[in-house]
Parts: structure tokens; sequence; C-alpha cells
């Protein structure tokens, strides 16, 4: 099944398909002389009937009729001999003296003058109106040929195009359709076809469909149906059925075309027709309400008549025309140079050469249309020209259409893109340049000895042939990117492959049409994007493994050393000054753990994980627990830290944790660049519906210059190798980023070097509620513990060692283990209230030492807390998959460990 469109070329159709009928002009002379004398002979007879009445009145009226019957037929020269025969038959049988023929009578000749004029007309219009059918049908052949051609290659229609189940339920309603009927395709798809049908013809839908269940093919039916505006329209249908790959008839296709207005001329024809026939009167309203611009003038150009056509339809009156020179009608005074175009075309005719052109006219709004110009003399027996007949044919849109033809034929060859079409046997017909070029062939004839499935490569013609073909046909256009091959280099070129059917008059495929574009530099571009994208993620994985791995390693080392400097600082006895140390090292410890927090929280911030846990908080209880937890920092440098708070409530819809977290970065950054003995003001107000804290220092200042990249990652304001401050440089992209995770904002503000700065963060506060609201826990006193057994499973024995110290000092009684194996058999062995296991153990994981000890009757409600140097979202999860009760990271808060030994029941 095949590929391409054939554009701005002519397309066979099957034999049964007529695009339209070329109007002959084949008049037998024989014959038409037969029907001349036919109508005289029945004109003289009906007179002579009519002689006992009429008497020597009107003996010539029944030979105007045969006269116009005879041009209609025959042409001028039988209308002569009509005019002549008729004459001398009827002088001679009705005009006095009888039985002779006389023209010696002054009245006789004025009357046989007056008779010749009047069949001169008669024979004059009759002739071009003759003529102009002829031309007419010819026009329509061409614009047929060329609308039915424009209209396959944009899968349109002028006709209504309508698909329907069996039932009447409406499946497709084509743009034709919607002009036609005033609906939409979306009011109509879905709805029984009756809504179109008047109710006096819902039996005609009976016969349709008994029809079509019987296989069988119903060929231009009229009758009436109903338009949206409730108006009716006489149509023509052509309906077929639809079948299933079985043969089976499950639906049928209709073709609608409104004959409403065919129907209305023809029968305005006829009757004008046999008006003409029937007298000279007539004739008149022939000229009136013919199809052509028609008008009579004399021969000096002076306009005697003009038809309705060519005053009503362009907007002009009988005044602005009538008694002037046709040249200066209102159809050509606008332009000079039509004006002596005309004035030339009449003297011409009046020279006796007939004149004819396709040239421009304005109509009364002002815009121009073009038309088929004739004037044509009108002679008498001698020769001599009576008057002139000017008509005309609009053919404006004749000539719009071949002018898109032009252009979308210049378009196709001048295209870029694979263009082409192919028969349904898969044989190419046309190709243009592009396409050949494409593809490697010379031309169009070699292109037409290549199967359409060798323009692809061997591996990719089952997906097109098998699959993508049937689904075309089905649905009557499809796009696929596909490689084409190139027939001399056999390179690969990827192609954006569109193909749509093209129908012909019934709605049935008869070919297949692609408009195709290159798309291999995109497809080349999309690959190395994917491969550079795939890169990029892997050395973000690598990234951030590698920090999770420094967390989990730097805090194995830290855990140990704060154990033992909590327990120096716990051991009585100890003199003043190694308390000191022991506190000093604490705090030092903590900084640590906070720095790998911070790393650990950029890295999830940048790769979108970390989660707000929003409640309604007030928020003096998170300010106090962040002041709590630098209180001994601040001691360690003397400064005097100054907080003030709103003597009422404030509320937010906030994550407790972190908005501690952005405030104990604020006031840990003021104090390590504020030189010793400073001073700290943490102020709480509410401004309006906003909550403002600010924190301001008498420290070291911000130069202006450094205040743009201040909340950059890994930025730094001091940066000579004499700094003293530490950090890393992501607590205040930290303060940045989850300020603005909550809706709030966060400004600085310094006046320079030496002068220190303020730190302001803006949040809004939440609505009033009637409910109470959550407040994270101030740090408590630790209540007085009970003696616990406690097993302490760490593969670091001065982790272990360490934590066994400082856990024998608060009055526990510990157990320790190396490895997961051990860690089980330990605990079966001493039932202890709690185990303190890390995740990273040799033999068994601490994951599986959990599991396992789960599994037990005596573990089932065993208290197992993970004590770990991992602590991403992922590693807490899995913690809690596998049993533990709680997940604590190294190095451990102390406070928070004895806490939670202290709320075990007792046993």
């Amino acid at each position: 099944m095949p590929p391409w469109v054939l554009l701005g070329r002519r397309m066979s159709t099957p034999a049964d398909s007529t695009i339209v009928n070329r109007p002959e002009n084949d008049r037998s002379a024989p014959a038409t002389y037969a029907v001349a004398i036919a109508a005289l002979a029945a004109a003289v007879l009906i007179r002579y009937l009519l002689d006992p009445w009429m008497g020597n009145t009107l003996p010539l009226v029944t030979l105007f009729g045969a006269v116009a019957t005879a041009v209609w037929t025959g042409g001028v020269r039988p209308a002569v001999a009509v005019v002549i025969l008729g004459y001398l038959a009827c002088s001679y049988l009705f005009i006095e003296p009888r039985g002779h023929i006389v023209f010696t009578d002054p009245g006789t000749v004025i009357g046989v003058l007056a008779y010749v004029f009047t069949c001169a007309l008669i024979i004059l219009f009759g002739e071009a109106a003759h003529r102009a059918q002829g031309r007419l049908g010819r026009d329509q052949f061409d614009q047929l040929l060329t609308a039915r051609l424009l209209a396959s290659i944009i899968e349109s229609s002028d006709d209504a195009i309508i698909s329907k189940s069996l039932n009447g339920i409406i499946q497709s309603w084509n743009a034709a359709a919607e002009r036609l009927f005033g609906y939409t395709a979306d009011q109509a798809i879905g709805r029984h076809i009756s809504f179109i049908i008047p109710p006096e013809r819902i039996a005609e839908e009976d016969h349709i469909v008994s029809q079509l269940k019987a296989g069988k093919r119903i060929d231009h039916f009229e009758t009436e149906r109903l338009r949206s505006d409730g108006g009716r329209i006489l149509v023509s249908l052509t309906i077929s059925p639809i079948r299933d790959d079985a043969g089976t008839v499950i639906g049928a296709s209709k073709i609608a075309r409104d004959v409403t207005r065919q129907r209305e001329a023809e029968h305005r024809e006829r009757q004008l027709l046999a008006e003409a026939t029937a007298a000279n009167a007539k004739f008149h309203a022939f000229f009136e309400q013919g199809a052509l611009f028609a008008g009579i003038m004399d021969v000096n150009g002076t306009l005697l008549e003009a038809n309705r056509l060519s005053l009503e339809a362009c907007g002009f009156t009988r005044e602005q025309v009538i008694g002037k020179p046709f040249w200066e009608g209102p159809w050509w005074s606008p332009s000079q140079p039509l004006v002596e175009q005309i004035r030339a075309a009449s003297g011409e005719a009046a020279a006796g050469q007939t004149f004819r052109a396709e040239m421009p006219y304005f109509v009364a709004d002002g815009s121009q249309r073009i038309a088929d110009v004739t004037i044509q003399p009108i002679r008498d027996e001698s020769g001599r020209v009576l008057f002139l007949s000017p008509t005309g044919v609009d053919i404006t849109d004749r000539r719009r259409v071949e002018a898109e033809r032009e252009k979308l034929v210049t378009l196709v060859e001048s295209s870029t893109d694979f263009i082409g079409m192919c028969d349904l046997n898969g044989m190419p017909f046309f190709v243009n340049r592009a396409g050949l070029d494409m593809v490697g062939l010379a031309d169009i004839d070699e292109a037409r000895r290549v199967p359409m499935a060798s323009f692809f490569f061997p591996e990719d013609q089952p997906r097109v042939i098998e699959e993508f073909f049937p689904q075309v046909l089905k649905t009557g256009h499809g796009e696929i990117e596909i490689r084409f091959r190139h027939f001399k280099t056999g390179a690969a070129r990827w192609m954006a492959y569109k193909v749509l059917t093209l129908p012909d008059a019934a709605g049935r495929p008869i070919a297949f049409a692609t408009v195709s574009q290159d798309v291999t530099e995109r497809k080349r571009l999309e690959d190395n994007l994917r491969r550079l994208a795939a890169d990029l993620s892997d050395a973000d994985r690598r990234k951030n493994e590698f920090l999770a791995m420094l967390a989990h390693e730097l805090r194995n080392p830290l855990a140990p050393i704060s154990n033992a400097t909590r327990a120096l600082r716990l051991s009585e006895g100890e003199s003043g000054g190694l308390r000191a140390a022991a506190a000093m090292l604490e705090r030092q410890v903590g900084q640590m753990a906070r720095l790998v927090d911070d790393l650990l929280d950029m890295s999830r911030i940048t790769r979108g994980k970390i989660e707000l846990r929003k409640e309604r908080v007030e928020l003096a209880p998170i300010v106090h627990q962040a002041v709590e937890a630098v209180v001994a920092q601040y001691r360690s440098m003397n400064h005097e830290l100054t907080v003030t708070l709103p003597p009422h409530p404030v509320h937010l819809e906030a994550d407790p944790a972190r908005l501690a977290q952005v405030i104990g970065n604020l006031l840990n950054n003021a104090c390590k660049f504020t030189d010793r003995g400073g001073h700290v003001w943490l102020t709480v107000d509410q401004e309006g519906d906003q909550a403002v804290i600010r924190v301001r220092d008498t420290g070291i200042g911000i130069a202006a210059d450094d205040r743009s990249r201040l909340f950059e990652m890994f930025a730094q304001v001091d940066t000579s190798l004499e700094r003293s401050r530490d950090g890393l440089g992501i607590g205040l992209t930290l303060v940045r980023t989850l300020v603005e995770m909550h809706g709030g904002t966060v400004q600085v503000h310094s006046e320079g070097l030496g002068r220190g700065s303020e730190f302001s963060i803006r949040l809004p506060v939440a609505a009033a509620m009637a409910r109470p609201s959550s407040q994270p826990a101030v740090r408590e006193a630790i209540p007085p513990s009970v003696g616990r057994r406690i097993l302490i499973v760490d593969d670091s024995e001065d982790g272990a060692e360490s934590l066994a110290m400082l856990l024998q000092l608060g009055g526990h009684e510990t157990y320790k283990a190396h490895d997961g194996q051990e860690a089980i058999k330990a605990a079966e062995r001493l039932r202890p209230d709690a185990v303190l296991l890390d995740i990273g153990l040799p033999i068994l994981n601490g994951y599986e030492v959990c599991r396992r000890i789960r599994r037990e009757s005596w573990g089932k409600h065993l208290t197992i807390v993970a004590l770990t140097g991992w602590d991403q979202e992922e590693d807490r999860h899995r913690s809690r998959e596998a049993g533990f009760d709680a997940h604590m990271v190294k190095p451990v808060d102390h406070d928070e460990l004895l806490k939670l030994l202290a709320s075990l029941p007792v046993t």
C-alpha cells in the first residue's frame, strides 16, 4: 500500500467514476433542419387553424416560436431558413391579397422589416445564450477538475460527506456538511440522522437502510432535508454501504449535494425558454433573467438596454448606464485604461469584428472582479451591422482557483519537503524534485519503476506495510517517524512521514499522498540530548551517593568523639577545666554534625526530595527551641543575645522542625561573623498578615557587592587565607530555600563592612481557627531514668565502647556486639530492654538483624533503635519497613536518646 501524492497534475479516476463530462457542440445538419422545418410547419398549421378567428390579424405571430426553436436546436442557418420560408408561407396564406406574395405596399414593407428585426433579435439572443451555455459548460469542466484535485490534496470536499451506523447514528461529519446543514461536527456526531430529515420523509430512511443491508448502493436520490435554521434544501444523495473485513454491512457513507439552486435554475431556464418560444414579449423576460451579463447598444456605442444581472448583481441602477456610452459605464469608469479598451472594442464591433477578452470590471462597492466579455455585432441579411450585443460571464472564482492551483504547483516544486503520490498497488506516479534528491532517484520515470516498499530499509518494512498503512486506510491519515533509504549510497534519512488517503467521488480511497519532512538532524540532536541527560543523571546520582557516603563516614568517627566528650562532662570529680574542655568538644562536634546535615539537606533540595510537614503552629515555641540550641555557642563567644517576642501568639502553617532550622542557621551565622563580645538581636513581630523575624548583629557586616550572591550555594563572603569563620557556604542557601517553600521571603541589609547586618524573614500568618494549634515541644529537662539493660551493636569498637560508657554514667546496664550474628545471639540470651543497632554491620546488616529479631516471639515487642550514619529519606523508610521503632543519626543527640530510654515501660 502506497504513500505519495501527485500535486498539480491531472489524476485518473476509475472507469465507473466521472469527474465531469466535457460539453459537446455536435449538431447534425439534417436533423437540425428537420427540426426547424417541423417547427415551421407546426407554426403555420397553428396559424391556419386559428385563421377563422384571427382573420388578417397577426398573420406572423406563430412564426416567432418556430424561429426560437430553430435557433436553439440548430443555430443561425436553420433559423434564417425558418424566417424566410415562414414569411413566404404566411404571406401567401394569410396576408391580403391571399394567394399572392406582394412587396409593393409600404405597410407590407414595414411589416417585413419589423418581422425581420424581431426575428434577428430572437436569433441573436438564442445563439448567444447557446454559445454562452457551451462556454459555461467548458469552464465548469475545468473548474470542477481543478477543485477536485485541490480538494483531494487538502482532504476536503465541496459535498457534504457523512458516515453513519446502520441504526442511524452519525459517526463523521465533514466541513461541507457543516456548511450545508448549519450544524457543527460536535453538534451532529453521535445523534440520529433523523434530526435533518423532515417528519413526512422519515419513511425514506427505512427504505435506504433496507437497501444498504442488501448491499445495494443508492445513486443520485433527490429528496428534501432540514437545515439548523429550519429551512429546507433539495439534496442529491449518493449512499454507499460500508463493510467490515468479513464483508458485512456495518454502516453507510452518504454524499449529499445541495441541488436546490441547480433545480431552481433549471426550472427558471425552462420557463424562460417556453415563454420566449411562445411570444416576443416573453423573450424580453428571458433577456432580463438570463445567466449572462447582457445588453444592447447602437453602433455608436450608446447603451440602449441592460439586463437585470448586469445592473442589480453589480449594484448599479438603470439611470447610471442607459443612454450613455458603454465605455463610460460604472463597470469601467474607475480605470481609464479600461475605458479606452472598451471604447476601442466597441469600435471594432461596430466595424463588424467580434471582440472577446477576459478583463477586470468594478462593482458598486468599489471591489474589482474579472469577466469574460464579448461584444458581438448583429447584422442584417446584407451584412450591415444593426446593433451591438455586449455579453459577459463573471470568472472571478475560476481565475482565483486557477491562481491557487498555479501557486500550489509552484509551492510543491519549490518545496524542500518530500511530496509525492502513489496508487493503491504501491507504485508512485509523482515525486517532487526535492523528494527525488532525498532518495537518490534521477527522475519521476525512475521513481515509477520502484515499489513503495523499497523506499524503506528491509527491517522497517513490516512495521510500515503491515501496521502503519492499514491504519492509514482505516482512519484516512497517519504519521510516523521512519528511515528512508538512499538508493545510491544506502544512507539512512529520518523522515516525519505523514500520509493521507485521497478519495474518489464516492469517498473510496484511490491513492496515498505524503508531505514528509527530513528530521535527521533533529533525531541526531535528540540522541545527543538523551546521552547528555543520561550522563548528567549518572553524575548527579554518583554525587548524591558520594555525599551520603561522606556523611556516613563523617558521622561514624563523630559518634565516639561525641560520646566521649559527653561522658567526660558528666564524670563526677573531674576538674572544672576538664569539664570546660569537654563542653567545648561537644559544641564543636555538634557544629560538625550540623554541617553534615546542611550538606545533605542541600542535596535533597537540588533533587526535589525535601518535603515540608506543615501544621498549624505557634511561632514563639519554635523561636525558643532555636535559641536553646545555640545558647552554649553564644556563651563560648561571650555574645549577648536579646530575644523580643510579640505580646500575642502568632500562628503559622509551617514545618516546625524546618522553621527552627531556619532561625537556628541565622543565629549561628550571626554568632560566627560577630567578633567576641558582640551583640545579636532576635526580634519577632506581626505586620498585617505577615510574621516578621529579624536577626541583627554587630558583626563584620557585608559589602554591597557581596549582597547579591550571599544566598548562592557555597558562596563565601570572607575568602581570604586568614579567614577564621568556618562553614561551607550553604546555610543561607538553605534558609532562602526553606523560607520560599513556606511561601515567604528573606532579605538582607547591611550598611557596609564593620557595621553589622540584619536578615529579615517574612512568612504568611495562618488564618484564625477555633481549634487549638499544635506546638513544637521545647526541649524539656531530661526525666530521671530507671536503669535499663541495653544492647549496643556497632562494628566500630570505639563507637560502641564510648556509647556504653555514656549510658553507664546514666545508670544503665550495657552489653556490646560487633556483627549481625553476634547481635541476634546476644539479644536472645540477654533479652534486653532496648537494642541500639547500627545498620552497616558485617555478616548481617542491621535491617536483616531487626527482621530476624522481630520474627522471634521474644523480639516482637522489643524496642529496637536504628543508630546509624545514614540519614537519607530512603534510609529512614527502609528502617521503618524492617521494624525499627526509631531512627537516630550519629552522632546521636544524647538528650533525645536518654528521653527515649526513660520512656520505656518498666519491666
